[in-house]
């Protein structure tokens, strides 16, 4: 037997002489005492002994001579040789860890297996998921908007482009059979042009209650429908929330950058005017009618003053009226040509700014607001399957948000049932199994080969992959004790 590759200790934790253990292919997560730990170096030391050996084998040289010097070392069983006896007791254990991927049988080639599980993220379609845009008109001037460029276009989706929006989902559950359908109303401002959302939630929800779950003989059930709205707050009124929530509606996710200064700062409305007050008011509006989730954008001018919006937020009664709060560094505008940077931000995960956003993180938890899972595995959605789409309110579809607008980056049209060749292009980018500095690292199951925006942002290239390993060297060991301590692994 040996231990996966993809195994991370982190030791004396939750108790002195304890470790703590993930897996970051199959997401497992255990505590082991040292006795188990050495039982697992065993296995670690087996292993060098058979790598070392391994490559002793393929070695051709001359040795200063005239005739070239072979090793023919039979691999097979001098990895027989080399295989420790176990214990009764210590082969249990190993069986329990096997089921858990943090052991592997012998002949298992952990890579292989990694290939498959990417495979079967990129075309496994659980829940189709489409993001989409009501309209690009936005009455905001945030500073960091990425879709500034687009938002001049002032497009408004029309009920045409709306049927051709619900013919193409109908289309793709069918095709590809997924157990549930979910759409994220985007905009600019959504509630800008809230029809269509009407008239695709109306619609999707009556049809959803007809469908059948596919591949299923028994009871027939509806396929499970919602929808969910990312919105600046500024226009929500309890009348059209309740009307919404009839067709489908489960969540609103709405922006707040802090207190009121540090917010009005970042997200003016676009007469000039402060926006936290009337934001506050719709909030309390609503309160109770819907999921709300609250999502902040920081960066080092604005990261401290997070936790004044958090006493703001119990002050005002919304503590338990409130699903997640989830705070993301502010990440830098791409320019119209794709390749330039006209707005400094983020590009990468990896800034001096992380160590306080977990220490945010941690007094979020703390104060007893919920958090999402930090622990999680993450692909582009660049490099999967039709799973995840975004569609404009031209129709235009694309693979990422980040992208929307630019015309290089669209992969089809609703009124057209297939994707064209550049979907195909973006599933089939580099796999990060072919890049050297990616093949042996342990946070790769987790990070798939990054962002492909960042890549832009990074390299002026999407297809070359964005290196994370600092990002996740640095907060996984605070990340993973936060979420064992809270109970979410």
């Amino acid at each position: 037997m040996k231990l996966s590759r993809y195994t991370l200790y982190y030791k004396d934790y939750p108790k002195p002489g304890e470790y703590l253990v993930l897996n970051t292919r199959t997401q497992s997560v255990i505590t082991i005492n040292q006795e188990l730990k050495n039982l697992l170096d065993r296995l670690t030391s087996n292993q060098d002994k058979q790598y070392e050996l391994a490559a002793v084998s393929t070695i051709d040289g001359n040795n200063g001579g005239d005739k070239p010097r072979r090793y023919n070392i039979n691999n097979i069983s001098v990895t027989k040789n080399f295989s420790p006896p176990f214990s009764p007791e210590e082969q249990t254990y190993l069986d329990q860890l096997k089921e858990l991927g943090i052991v592997l049988d012998d002949e298992v080639d952990e890579t292989k297996v990694l290939i498959d599980w990417f495979n079967r993220i990129k075309y496994s379609v659980p829940v189709l998921t489409a993001t989409v845009l009501t309209t690009f008109q936005c009455n905001f001037a945030c500073t960091y908007c990425f879709e500034e460029s687009v938002k001049r276009q002032g497009e408004l989706m029309t009920d045409e482009t709306a049927e051709e929006v619900i013919h193409w989902l109908k289309s793709q559950v069918a095709k590809k059979r997924p157990n549930g359908l979910r759409i994220i109303f985007y905009g600019g401002e959504p509630f800008l042009n809230p029809a269509p959302m009407l008239q695709i939630g109306q619609s999707l929800f009556d049809w959803a209650k007809e469908q059948h779950p596919f591949g299923t003989v028994s009871e027939a059930e509806p396929l499970k429908f919602s929808f969910g709205v990312i919105t600046n707050g500024s226009v929500l009124n309890p009348a059209l929330i309740d009307r919404l929530k009839l067709v489908g509606l489960s969540s609103i996710r709405v922006t707040l950058d802090g207190p009121p200064e540090a917010h009005n700062k970042n997200r003016p409305l676009r007469n000039g005017h402060g926006s936290f007050d009337l934001i506050l008011k719709n909030i309390k509006s609503i309160a109770g009618r819907v999921r709300i989730d609250i999502g902040g954008n920081f960066d080092r001018n604005n990261l401290g003053r997070f936790p004044e919006l958090l006493d703001i937020i119990e002050r005002e009664g919304l503590k338990d009226k409130i699903g997640t709060i989830m705070v993301a560094p502010i990440v830098a505008r791409l320019g119209a040509d794709n390749n330039t940077i006209e707005m400094t931000g983020c590009t990468s995960l990896v800034n001096d700014l992380m160590e306080e956003a977990l220490k945010l993180r941690q007094e979020i938890i703390r104060r007893g607001f919920k958090v999402e899972q930090g622990v999680n595995i993450t692909t582009c959605p660049m490099t999967r399957d039709s799973a995840s789409v975004v569609i404009d309110p031209k129709g235009n579809i694309y693979k990422c948000a980040a992208f929307v607008g630019r015309p290089d980056f669209i992969v089809g049209h609703v009124r057209n049932e297939g994707l064209n060749h550049r979907a195909v292009e973006f599933m089939n980018l580099t796999s990060p199994l072919e890049e050297a500095e990616c093949r042996g690292c342990v946070y790769l199951p987790m990070c798939g080969g990054g962002c492909r925006f960042s890549s832009q942002l990074q390299h002026q290239d999407y297809s070359r992959v964005s290196c994370d390993k600092a990002y996740y060297e640095k907060i996984m060991p605070e990340i993973l004790k936060m979420e064992y301590e809270r109970g979410a692994l």
